[in-house]
């Protein structure tokens, strides 16, 4: 850790307010320490007579079922807390999203494991977050000076500009997260790789032959529709005019990285997403308890899947051009925000978590749990774990099941628990 910070300072550093900084009001800038970073001030370990699996479980607010009480700040950069466990160690990693994303903050692990592989083969080396500092100043001031959009599109339905926070007294705050970990109840789906596969299957077939698209879904398309189409299903009415709703929006992250030229972009270590927002139609599945799914259920999924597809091709270089130069248009930079909409969905799957080898005696990842944001109706598909099968004495890998925690109601937790298609999906 202590070679990690001397290599990234950044990591040290802290998130502040600037009134006005290049015509520009209230932006967050990081500021480096004046004095020499110690890893004291990113790492906190603690020891614990208990094995990992008894481990306090995170609660819809963020915040563990039994807080320390010595959490850093919020405006620290990135910190950790390594757990030393009877059985493993839990390591703890907070970040800042002004400074990171979630690939970002993957990209630091890398660099951790790293650093700590090299640690024990006496090495001094740490190339990757040697070229993540090289980069991370070019690559900032690159983003910032990329030139003005020759096609301006209209980025008012995913992002608001007159957003403003509330000066909330800590103890209101306090009430409102405790409020939020009774009223909400985050659970985890595990969907198998086959019957995505397979929903993904039946879905290119519909939308290429009866909707005439030119398009070929993923198997992430297939999940966020699956996901977005039962969540916002409505029970069962008693009228056959509402078996269906209308106008309720997807909202995804999709990461821009890939979508530029420059491949130096794809270690950019800042926040680098564009919102997806599609429309979604749902009504009450037709799918029964058996082994297979009805024409109307690929109907809805395809139509939804097909959307998204659109809105994910839909964000390119261009598309991304506009979006930053949307940006550098608004003078108020603290009352930029992106708008909810009805549910949303963040995929991790890309992040790979599992395949980290922190050396030796540390090992690899065996478990990911993260901690949910404190609203309902979000959904984060978690990082493909490794899975390895012994077939007749000869070892393979099989492809992980998705899995996703979602959180919401108590009410509508028990009616996504028993929507027949999510019963399919995930036998």
């Amino acid at each position: 850790m202590a070679r990690l910070l001397a290599t990234l300072p950044l990591l040290g550093g802290e998130v502040v307010g600037i009134p006005e900084l290049n015509g520009h009001r209230n932006v967050h800038q990081v500021r480096l320490s004046s004095s020499v970073p110690h890893v004291d001030d990113i790492l906190k370990v603690k020891s614990h007579l208990l094995p990992v699996s008894r481990l306090p479980t995170p609660t819809p607010s963020g915040a563990s079922s039994e807080p320390s009480g010595d959490e850093p700040g919020p405006s620290v950069v990135e910190f950790f807390q390594a757990n030393r466990m009877t059985d493993g160690v839990a390591l703890g990693m907070s970040f800042h999203h002004a400074a990171f994303d979630g690939t970002g903050a993957e990209l630091v692990l890398k660099a951790l494991a790293e650093c700590c592989r090299a640690f024990k083969a006496g090495s001094d080396a740490a190339p990757l977050a040697s070229e993540f500092a090289d980069n991370e100043v070019k690559l900032r001031a690159l983003i910032n000076e990329m030139p003005a959009a020759v096609e301006e599109q209209d980025h008012t339905s995913k992002y608001g500009t007159t957003a403003t926070i509330p000066d909330m007294p800590a103890s209101e705050e306090e009430a409102r997260m405790a409020s939020l970990d009774t009223s909400l109840l985050t659970s985890r789906f595990s969907f198998p790789a086959p019957k995505i596969e397979e929903l993904r299957a039946f879905c290119n077939v519909y939308v290429q032959h009866t909707l005439g698209l030119d398009l070929v879904l993923s198997a992430n398309d297939i999940l966020n529709a699956l996901l977005a189409t039962s969540i916002k299903r409505e029970p069962p009415a008693r009228d056959a005019e509402s078996h269906s709703s209308s106008g309720a929006q997807l909202q995804m992250a999709a990461n821009i990285r890939k979508r530029f030229r420059q491949s130096d972009l794809q270690n950019y270590l800042g926040n680098a997403v564009a919102m997806v927002r599609v429309s979604i139609h749902s009504a009450e599945t037709t799918s029964p308890t058996g082994t297979a799914v009805y024409g109307q259920d690929i109907a809805q999924l395809a139509a939804v899947a097909a959307e998204i597809r659109k809105g994910v091709l839909a964000v390119d270089e261009k598309h991304v051009f506009s979006l930053l130069s949307f940006m550098q248009e608004q003078k108020d930079w603290g009352a930029l925000s992106v708008k909810l909409a009805d549910t949303s969905i963040s995929s991790w799957r890309h992040l790979s978590v599992y395949s980290m080898d922190f050396g030796e005696p540390l090992g690899r990842v065996d478990g990911f749990e993260m901690h949910m944001i404190p609203l309902k109706n979000v959904c984060i598909v978690m990082p493909r774990a490794v899975r390895t099968t012994q077939i007749n004495g000869f070892g393979g890998r099989t492809d992980a099941p998705w899995e996703v925690n979602v959180t919401m109601t108590h009410a509508g937790m028990k009616r996504l628990m028993s929507d027949l298609l999510i019963v399919w999906a995930t036998k």
